[in-house]
């Protein structure tokens, strides 16, 4: 439809041009009676064109309706009570979790400071290299054992052997 619309649109546009440049008034006038007819059947297929192409947008508006109707019909959806319900029970159950967790992270807590013994205070101490340091790790622990001092040999290396 749109390709004829296009064709006479050509046409009409090659009649213009050959009456403009036609001297004759008798040509001029049989190529303008061709032109208004020309105008006439373009006018006619352009309100086939709007016609039809309304049609399509109520048919396929019709399709889309139907298809949603289908669909919503054929999906179970749940209550607006278990809805509600599921709801309430996710709700719980994260509480629940949050607990556990809160629960599980304290005795991980817990294990790790006493999970250090007091040759692991030392060496804290060593790489901290701070005494002050090592005796506040080791007092953060739950043993909390007294402060021992290192070794005689250590205390009296030298710098090249600490670093070694």
């Amino acid at each position: 439809m749109y390709e004829d619309i296009g064709h006479l649109e050509k046409k009409e546009s090659k009649l213009l041009e050959e009456g403009k440049a036609t001297s004759s008034q008798v040509s001029k006038r049989r190529i303008a009676a061709q032109i208004a007819r020309m105008r006439k059947d373009i006018s006619r297929c352009n309100t086939s064109a709007s016609i039809l192409s309304k049609q399509i947008n109520v048919i396929s508006t019709h399709i889309h309706n139907l298809e949603l109707s289908q669909t919503g019909s054929m999906a179970a959806l749940p209550s607006t009570e278990e809805l509600t319900e599921a709801a309430v029970t996710a709700e719980e159950i994260l509480e629940q979790l949050g607990a556990s967790d809160d629960l599980v992270s304290g005795l991980d807590i817990g294990m790790a400071e006493t999970a250090m013994s007091d040759d692991e205070a030392d060496i804290m101490k060593e790489l901290m290299g701070d005494a002050e340091e090592a005796a506040q790790v080791r007092t953060e622990g739950v043993a909390k054992a007294p402060l021992k001092s290192p070794p005689a040999k250590e205390k009296t290396r030298g710098d090249a052997q600490a670093e070694g």
